[in-house]
């Protein structure tokens, strides 16, 4: 983890320019409504991207999250520059077991996190495959089920996250994570987080705020199924 923080820092200071195709976040109105994703050409700083990755505080929630349950077939939606990615890789390598595709719209973002991974020796357990998830994700699945653990980190839309989930559910493995993040990001966001709570596929949800667990389990918990814990 270190390692990993180190290259986020060394990333953080970087002043080059980066021509960006935006699949991803969407963007919020003044008036808090989401809009879809953008395919416009955006020039970013390195920096500037590094910046939108995971706080180090949540990338280790989701290498404690991957030690505890062992998953082996594991897919991500949103690379960046690769910083989450290589917290999960770590622990899939300390695990012994597993493997990790990343899925990124932005050539130029996909090159980077295919860099990170290298520099960081993970690059046996994790890869990066680019394009829109739109094109990307149903390949990945057909790859990879049964997937025993997903981070949606990509396209925080209302619309868009749900689809994917539509998408995912089928190709879980038995007892299986997804974690979805910025499910307070917007009040599409919040109404696609409701509807996964609500939904009986899921055995059990855990709102931790800014990000959001939904357990598939063959056993359902007793008592409330809809956890919510303050965890940041």
């Amino acid at each position: 983890m270190d390692r990993i923080e180190q290259v986020r820092a060394s990333l953080a200071d970087s002043q080059t320019p980066l021509t960006i195709t935006d699949f991803g976040a969407g963007k919020r109105t003044s008036d808090g409504v989401e809009q879809g994703e953008s395919q416009d050409a955006i020039v970013r700083t390195l920096g500037d991207m590094t910046a939108s990755s995971k706080p180090a505080r949540w990338a280790y929630l989701l290498f404690r999250l991957i030690r505890q349950l062992e998953p082996e077939s594991c897919l991500e939606l949103g690379a960046c520059v690769g910083i989450s990615a290589g917290y999960q890789a770590a622990a899939l390598e300390l695990n012994g077991a597993g493997r990790l595709l990343s899925l990124e719209g932005a050539e130029v973002l996909a090159a980077r996190s295919s860099q990170t991974l290298e520099e960081l020796g993970l690059s046996d357990r994790a890869s990066v495959r680019q394009g829109a998830f739109a094109a990307t994700l149903p390949g990945a699945l057909a790859d990879l089920r049964p997937l025993d653990w997903v981070f949606v980190d990509g396209h925080h839309v209302e619309e868009a996250t749900i689809e994917y989930t539509e998408l995912i559910v089928p190709a879980l493995s038995g007892e299986a994570v997804v974690v979805y993040d910025d499910i307070n990001w917007s009040p599409g966001m919040q109404r696609a987080w409701a509807r996964i709570e609500a939904d009986p596929r899921f055995s059990l949800t855990v709102d931790l705020r800014t990000v959001g667990l939904a357990v598939v389990s063959g056993v359902r918990p007793t008592g409330r199924r809809n956890l919510s814990i303050p965890y940041g």
